[in-house]
């Protein structure tokens, strides 16, 4: 029998009550015995630790979510919003570049040119060149085009058709991409060509498939840098070095296997734009291994969806808003800035314009930073 306390009532370890002792003899041993019936009277239903953690989860989302709005940008108006206004859907627009200084946009009914001024319908003026079908523009000695009737360059405002050139394999043109020395990359339906010019005449050579299950359509962007031909893949970064193929992926120190974008910078060194869940960002290649530039290094997002360089700079559209790297530190540019949407598609920068594809409830918007205007981009 439990003994009792001079008042008469049950000790606390017995009645598991801290109301029901006034015995102070027995105070100690009140507590420490009461501990497991408390606990036994207060347990949890099994479902409340899902709960508990579930909310956990919603509450860190928001967290972040606000901190991603709210974010700090640049704070002055720079970017000066122009609407495409030719009759085309903006969700059409395929591509853009620069040639001989003015912008010209691909979308998918013809060819856009924007001369500082206006943006114009110029898809007339390039008989023979049939502008419905682009899949990718690259500006250099030439506009290279390459579209799903083939293969096309422009010069001084002449078109001239190239898929019958010697060498040529394919039906279908994806990409395009011009790299030093006037050799022109270009991937179709069936094959990856490099080109070069054999006096006045555009000679191909096809270049082997990667090892493995590659597909040509599975191709984001490429890039002909000297020797180097490299693909961008959603299963890693490809490496051409006129010899074998190389794969690079997060085991070689990459963010993401997600490969989305790539660009050189001035120094030569490439750069490579990924996206993943929870992590990605961008990397660039700097004496033979991989220098993450991430959100803990101040990129606004992990998710990049285009590269730019000029003169040092690093322009990076983010699906949290437009980057600037000047080789110290990053700055974002937002609403507040004079973008219309905070997660622009695609960048493009020149010798004076810096330009981003906005797309916005179906209408094609470009956001464009005049250089001259702004001492700070000098």
């Amino acid at each position: 029998m439990a003994p009792k306390s001079p008042s008469g009532l049950r000790p606390l370890w017995v009645t598991g009550d801290f109301t029901a002792c006034s015995c102070r003899a027995c105070f100690t041993q009140c507590v420490l015995r009461s501990f497991p019936e408390v606990l036994r009277s207060t347990a949890l239903h099994p479902v409340q630790p899902v709960l508990i953690l579930f909310s956990a989860i919603l509450s860190l989302f928001f967290t972040s979510l606000v901190f991603s709005i709210f974010a700090p940008v640049h704070g002055a108006t720079l970017f000066q919003p122009l609407v495409i206004r030719e009759g085309y859907s903006g969700r059409t627009l395929k591509a853009m570049s620069f040639y001989r200084d003015s912008l010209y946009i691909a979308v998918e009914e013809g060819l856009l040119l924007y001369d500082g001024r206006r943006i114009s319908n110029v898809s007339d003026r390039l008989w023979p060149v049939n502008p419905r079908g682009i899949n990718d523009i690259c500006g250099g000695t030439r506009l290279w085009i390459a579209s799903d009737r083939g293969f096309f360059s422009i010069k001084s405002k002449k078109g001239e058709d190239h898929s019958k050139a010697r060498g040529f394999v394919g039906n279908r043109a994806l990409l395009v991409h011009e790299g030093q020395g006037k050799r022109i990359a270009v991937i179709t339906d069936r094959a990856i060509l490099v080109g070069f010019f054999y006096g006045k005449e555009l000679v191909f050579q096809t270049i082997p498939n990667p090892p493995g299950n590659f597909s040509t359509r599975g191709v984001r962007q490429m890039l002909l840098g000297g020797r180097d031909l490299w693909l961008a893949t959603g299963n890693g970064l490809y490496a051409f070095n006129g010899e074998t193929w190389r794969r690079y992926t997060t085991r070689d120190g990459l963010p993401s296997d997600d490969i989305t974008c790539l660009e050189f910078d001035t120094a030569g060194r490439i750069w490579v734009g990924t996206t993943g869940i929870f992590s990605g960002g961008m990397a660039y290649l700097n004496k033979g291994s991989w220098r993450v530039q991430g959100r803990d290094q101040g990129l606004p997002s992990h998710r990049v969806h285009s590269i730019a360089a000029d003169r040092g700079v690093i322009w990076a559209a983010t699906e949290n808003g437009l980057a600037r790297y000047d080789g110290r530190s990053w700055i974002t540019y937002g609403s507040g800035e004079g973008l219309a949407r905070r997660s622009p598609e695609k960048v493009v920068c020149s010798s004076r314009y810096v330009i981003a594809r906005i797309v916005d409830k179906d209408i094609g918007l470009l956001c464009v930073l005049d250089k001259l205007s702004d001492p700070d981009q000098e």
